[in-house]
């Protein structure tokens, strides 16, 4: 009896249960067994296999499922190991989630070892910026798998040029083992190195990848680097686009915010935020058992300073004052300038025995100096109070307002406290 190849294939399939695989189950490995024995290095040279062969993850999963339902013994593929029953289901469910059809994200590549390194790297880097969404961590995670590949690479460096944000500035972005630097810059960095890559939006340039490394790349390195690049420069782009926006607009919102609390002419915080954040404050030193202490301070004769010289003298006395009451004010303090030639200092964590003291200090400071281009003199009254269990902002300051009054009422440059 003679057989033909196709009889002999369908008999042993049909009686012995053995599927002829074609492809499917081949493999790419420089490790070759007749037998698959759940070796890693093979199972890894069948996932390269189908991922540079199958065109699609659907169109193999069809194919697998349509294997499966004939309920093989063994699989036969012409590319690769046989597959005993026992290792089927291991060797499918690798293939299952296979992401296919590699060379699509690539024309000119060929090498499927590149393409899938290349692939691995690009999943790490997404699968993390997705969780942390930020350009700084997605760039560090970039540079460290790049590393974990190619050893020698230095720095990784992205400028961006002006018309990404519309801006006149240069953003000069530095990842090396260290960490990362963000600057922003008047003049264009200098963009040189072993590797180079030009970002585009469509056809506009808007930025430069460069990569400083101890040697040259070879062709292999210089193609990964090229995948990696092309691969992840759009998500980056986006993402760098946006971070960076929100980061302008924040800076900018902040300087907004910033000149609504803040006096104009002494720099000193402003009356309206010192409502805000002395709530804060007292309720704090209501759950904490928090000393806080006010300092409610007057510039004695004011009015004369400003009817004698002129308001331009008057405007130079209170910039001086409020420069020497920022140098006495802690980092936790808040120094104010509630309005004319009123001043409050709050004093977190300090009980009416200190506050009294650094008031006071103050006070005599001030007596002793000559000010406006050693011209004129001042002093200036207050009243100061430790915050009471119980009682509201209003009586707080109240209190502190009372020992200001007394103060002034006798003899003025003179400091009164309880």
């Amino acid at each position: 009896m003679s057989f033909h190849s196709a009889s002999i294939i369908q008999y042993f399939a049909e009686n012995y249960k053995i599927v002829f695989s074609s492809d499917i189950f081949g493999a790419i490995s420089d490790k070759f067994k007749l037998f698959y024995d759940g070796d890693p290095e093979i199972l890894r040279g069948i996932e390269l296999f189908h991922k540079h062969y199958m065109p699609a993850n659907f169109i193999l999963n069809y194919a697998l499922d349509r294997i499966l339902e004939k309920d093989p013994e063994l699989i036969a593929p012409q590319h690769g190991s046989i597959i005993k029953k026992e290792f089927i289901t291991e060797v499918v469910k690798a293939l299952r989630d296979l992401d296919c059809g590699l060379y699509l994200f690539e024309k000119r590549a060929s090498d499927i070892k590149i393409l899938s390194k290349a692939e691995e790297i690009f999943k790490v880097l997404i699968e993390k910026a997705l969780l942390e969404a930020d350009y700084r961590r997605i760039l560090i995670n970039l540079y460290r798998s790049i590393k974990k590949e190619i050893p020698h690479i230095k720095t990784l460096s992205v400028i961006l040029f002006p018309n990404l944000l519309e801006d006149n500035y240069y953003v000069y972005i530095r990842v090396t083992s260290k960490g990362i630097d963000v600057q922003f810059l008047k003049e264009k960095p200098s963009a040189t190195g072993e590797y180079m890559k030009l970002l585009t939006d469509g056809e506009e340039a808007i930025g430069v990848v460069n990569i400083m490394s101890s040697r040259e790349f070879d062709d292999d390195k210089w193609r990964l680097l090229d995948l990696i690049i092309n691969k992840i420069s759009h998500p980056l782009i986006v993402l760098l686009k946006r971070e960076l926006l929100l980061s302008k607009y924040e800076k900018e919102n902040k300087l907004l915010f910033m000149k609504s609390i803040t006096d104009p002419l002494t720099g000193l915080l402003n009356r309206w935020f010192l409502g805000e954040e002395l709530e804060r404050l007292v309720s704090m030193a209501q759950t904490h058992e928090m000393s806080l202490s006010v300092a409610i301070m007057d510039l004695d004769h004011f009015k004369k300073i400003n009817d004698t010289y002129g308001h331009l003298a008057g405007d130079c006395i209170l910039k001086e004052f409020s420069k020497i009451l920022r140098e006495h004010a802690k980092e936790t303090d808040i120094t104010v300038r509630y309005g004319g030639e009123e001043f409050i200092w709050v004093m977190p964590f300090t009980d009416i025995d200190e506050a009294c003291r650094r008031v006071n200090e103050l006070r005599e400071k001030v007596a002793k100096g000559w000010y406006c281009r050693q011209k004129l003199k001042f002093t200036f009254s207050a009243g100061v109070v430790t915050y009471l269990d119980g009682e509201n902002i209003d009586d707080f300051l109240s209190r502190a307002d009372e020992n200001l009054y007394k103060a002034k009422n006798s003899g003025r440059n003179k400091v009164v406290c309880e």
